[in-house]
């Protein structure tokens, strides 16, 4: 694919999809983010390192996560994400590095986020994210950014998300700034099995986007995801699968009823708890 034509393609997925504080590319959805069509904003676990690291409270020991997407089907746009989330006494930390190339282009993301408890209830986050774009015929250009998240236990089942990123814009050309979004929601435990994500993010392009994820654990080793969305009309399906008591894999399908069908897939690892048994996936809601 020629310069010319990837980014008209980035400019238009760009404008038809909501997008995150990072205009860049690297900023992927994981792939249990992806099946319910990112509404995560109140899902605690390794999750919520992409997504509201206010829910990052809730990992209790070492867990890492390497993420990929075939953006839209498109052999070239294949970014890839990692990330680290560390557990202190003081609270939980989490790093994240987002990277994506192609010929003259090149994109890098840097982020480092600490969660804390700030009551048996609550847990807030903040975030700080060094972007990196450049062009060999252009240079490049830097921007820092900042994110801010908070948990909340409303009920036994029920818990609530608020995250924002980047809430002060930063020009990225003549007339052109980077987004701010918002996104509040709510998830609802129906059972032991089912849990029910709401979401709405609105930024300070678009109008708002209504998401609804669901997951289903089948049983302790296999979790189904499904989700739709609004803005535009998305769809969106996958699966975790636990590999061994240490590492789970995650998959995902997004459809965009414009652009295509973008496939993901996750590979995670969490340290094992002593004397315990096999959890729910790290990279989902349940704990």
């Amino acid at each position: 694919m020629k310069p010319t034509a990837l980014f008209t393609l980035l400019f238009f997925s760009i404008n038809c999809v909501p997008i995150k504080s990072q205009i860049l590319l690297t900023d992927i959805a994981t792939a249990p983010a992806s099946a319910t069509c990112q509404a995560t904003v109140a899902q605690t676990g390794l999750v919520a390192l992409f997504n509201n690291q206010a829910g990052l409270t809730e990992v209790k020991r070492f867990a890492a996560t390497v993420a990929t997407e075939w953006r839209f089907g498109v052999k070239d746009l294949k970014p890839i994400a990692f990330g680290l989330v560390l557990p202190a006494k003081s609270g939980v930390f989490g790093f994240t590095f987002n990277h994506f190339s192609f010929e003259t282009t090149q994109q890098n993301a840097f982020g480092l986020a600490f969660a804390k408890k700030m009551s048996p209830k609550m847990s807030a986050a903040l975030g700080l994210k060094m972007a990196q774009y450049g062009v060999t015929e252009y240079g490049s250009t830097l921007f820092i950014s900042f994110e801010v998240g908070f948990y909340y236990q409303l009920f036994d089942d029920i818990k609530v998300g608020f995250h924002t990123q980047n809430p002060l814009q930063q020009k990225i050309g003549v007339g052109d700034f980077t987004p701010s979004v918002f996104r509040l929601g709510a998830a609802y435990q129906v059972n032991e099995a089912v849990d029910v994500n709401v979401e709405c993010a609105k930024d300070n392009v678009l109008g708002a986007d209504f998401r609804l994820g669901v997951n289903y654990k089948i049983n302790p080793t296999l979790v189904l995801r499904g989700g739709i969305a609004t803005l535009p009309t998305r769809f969106a399906f996958g699966l975790g699968y636990h590999l061994s008591e240490k590492f789970v894999m995650d998959l995902g399908l997004s459809s965009h009823t414009i652009l295509g069908l973008t496939p993901s897939v996750n590979l995670s690892y969490q340290l094992k708890a002593n004397n315990s048994k096999p959890n729910h996936s790290p990279l989902s809601p349940t704990k």
